[in-house]
């Protein structure tokens, strides 16, 4: 048996399924609703549950808050009762001056300190208190003792709010709810009745999400239901629908610690686990190697908002775990082929994205959950702190350079270009690019499109090795008759549309790859030309995207040159007719093809 590396797949459909779920159950019950985001530490998924109508979000630890604060997220709930010292209050301070800031107290002593030294910060604070679980909160008759303390501290006091963590015994989901309810009940009697308003009643987990008493709470926090893993399912919270994989109303399982089960003669799996409850009797069924597919899975830390595009590639090492169906997430088990110890999965053990894509959440891979803390996410859930000044030419770019130039002459020596095959066929049959690269300064050029002939500038001066991919694959005919597949709308806050792959799948490419040409500097303002690629380093390909309105990207994306105005108002109006499923991205409503890119001489 081969070694097998753990790692996690998700089905993205799925997981945008449950935030949108969520969010309706929310609405419908008229309750607010903070997500937990310390599951999933992704400022992308964050910036969804707040485009379906989240209030803000509840993080663990101050670290966290900072980072989300940092990405733009506006309002932060702090769900751990803090003891602050002289550092810690400075942190918060600094926090209170990004975002709206909550905090946990379960104690009067707690309380008396976080005042002492947080003096007239505005932030504001909310009881815990204990409704079961017994880790944390003060019993719901001391709630208003606590208050009372905060309040003469100086603390603005928000609510009382509770974790009904005993929710994860197994069948105690519905006594776990009302145990909530109670323990909340009382904790808002108790605040009144010390004279403190109480304006949010906070509680919920995702066992007892959809049990909860919306008489008593005015606020839910769940966070595990984004991705509704093997727990869940085993608990209840996802139907029993035959396996932890199906999906089914209300919720969907995203995500499975193992692979999928089938009726067959044994329990266990070859490392000895056993297999989710009801499998008695059954086996595990990977699916085989041979029919893996490739799929577009755009991770930035470990979680993606896209829908996925499978297409049947022969497997290797860079083949992700993805089956032939998307009606479940099966997670084979066994490596390709020629895939040597530690090479699969790949980039770390990771679902890592195959496909290009310029979806916010891009670079880091789905492995090392451990140290998701303090990895340094890249997406923002509002704005960026970096913007071009409003000042700006829409088809600016963030690349340098005005020399005027066209494609050097052959035999011209320009910069030494890479351009390693990538193990996959080409969409199309192309030659390697010229190396070294046949271009300088600044070429222009247009592309014919169904919706106008859409102007360029390729800066290749600043992305030499990708305008001159670029300027070779255009003249070999590469681009023409391709569509443009995917669109992202501004509810995402990315606003770009991507074109280049021949195949119209999102998965294609010229079966090599360019290296990153980055600064720290680089932004993408409206009109900007820019590669997308996978999260791994240096694989960007024939893919790229149109950016048709200031979107605040990390600086990874190469940017290779821009459009000119009447190409970029044409993208802006098929970009308003949104997508054709009406969501916050896919495919683009208005179709915009490109029927041939021409480089002048």
């Amino acid at each position: 048996m081969p070694a097998v590396t753990p790692f996690l797949c998700v089905d993205l459909d799925r997981l945008r399924r449950n935030v949108r779920v969520a969010a309706e159950f929310a609405a419908a019950h008229q309750v607010a609703l903070r997500p937990h985001v310390k599951t999933h530490k992704s400022p992308e998924i964050a910036r969804l549950q707040l485009a379906h109508g989240a209030s803000g979000v509840t993080v663990a630890t101050i670290g966290e808050a900072e980072l989300f604060a940092r990405h733009g997220c506006e309002d932060v709930f702090i769900a751990s009762p803090l003891w602050l010292d002289e550092r810690a209050a400075a942190r918060v301070r600094e926090l209170a001056e990004k975002a709206t800031v909550a905090f946990a107290v379960d104690s009067a002593a707690g309380a008396a300190n976080a005042g002492r030294l947080l003096g007239r910060t505005p932030v504001e604070v909310l009881v815990e208190v204990d409704s079961g679980q017994h880790r944390t909160g003060v019993r719901p008759e001391e709630a208003g003792e606590v208050a009372t303390t905060a309040v003469r501290a100086g603390l603005e006091v928000r609510g009382v709010f509770t974790f009904p963590g005993h929710s994860y015994a197994p069948g105690a989901v519905e006594q776990a709810a009302r145990d909530e309810a109670a323990a909340l009940a009382a904790a808002r009697a108790s605040l009144e009745a010390a004279g403190v308003e109480v304006r949010v009643v906070s509680g919920g987990s995702t066992p007892t999400f959809q049990h909860t008493d919306t008489s008593v709470v005015t606020e839910l926090r769940p966070g595990v239901y984004v991705f509704n893993d093997a727990q869940q399912w085993e608990l209840g919270t996802v139907p029993r629908t035959g396996s932890p994989c199906a999906a089914g109303p209300p919720w969907s399982a995203t995500a499975a610690a193992a692979p999928c089960w089938t009726p067959g003669a044994s329990c266990s799996a070859p490392t000895g686990l056993p297999g989710p409850p009801g499998t008695a009797g059954c086996r595990r069924t990977p699916t085989p190697a041979s029919s893996w597919s490739r799929r577009t899975v755009p991770w930035s830390t470990w979680a993606a908002l896209r829908s996925p595009a499978s297409a049947r590639r022969s497997t290797s090492c860079r083949t992700t775990c993805a089956p032939p169906s998307t009606s479940s997430t099966t997670c084979g088990s066994r490596r390709p082929a020629g895939c040597g110890r530690g090479r699969w999965p790949p980039a770390a053990s990771t679902a890592e994205a195959v496909a290009p894509t310029i979806e916010p959440m891009l670079k880091r891979p789905l492995a090392a959950l451990a140290t998701l803390a303090a990895v340094s996410l890249l997406a923002s859930c509002g704005d960026d702190e970096s913007s071009p000044d409003a000042g700006d030419s829409p088809a600016a770019s963030a690349s340098s350079g005005s020399e005027k130039a066209t494609p050097s002459a052959e035999g011209a020596s320009g910069p030494t270009c890479v351009y390693p095959q990538d193990g996959q066929p080409a969409a199309k049959d192309v030659e390697l690019p010229p190396n070294p690269a046949a271009v300088k300064g600044t070429i222009e050029g247009s592309m014919a499109t169904t919706i106008g002939d859409i102007g360029i500038s390729l800066d290749a001066k600043a992305s030499p090795c990708t305008v001159n991919s670029f300027v070779s694959l255009a003249e070999q005919g590469y681009f023409d008759d391709t569509t443009c597949h995917r669109l992202t709308t501004a509810d995402t806050g990315i606003q770009v549309l991507q074109c280049g792959d021949p195949t119209g799948t999102g998965t294609g490419g010229p079966g090599y790859t360019i290296e990153d040409e980055v600064t720290p500097d680089t932004t993408y303002p409206a009109g900007t030309l820019a590669m997308a690629k996978t999260p791994a380093p240096d694989s960007g390909g024939s893919q790229f995207f149109i950016v048709y309105g200031d979107t605040p990207l990390p600086p990874e994306y190469t940017v290779f040159g821009s459009i000119d105005e009447a190409g970029l108002k044409a993208v802006q109006e098929a970009a308003a007719e949104g997508t054709t499923d009406g969501g916050p991205e896919g495919q683009p409503k208005v179709a915009v093809d490109i029927e041939s890119v021409t480089i002048d001489d």
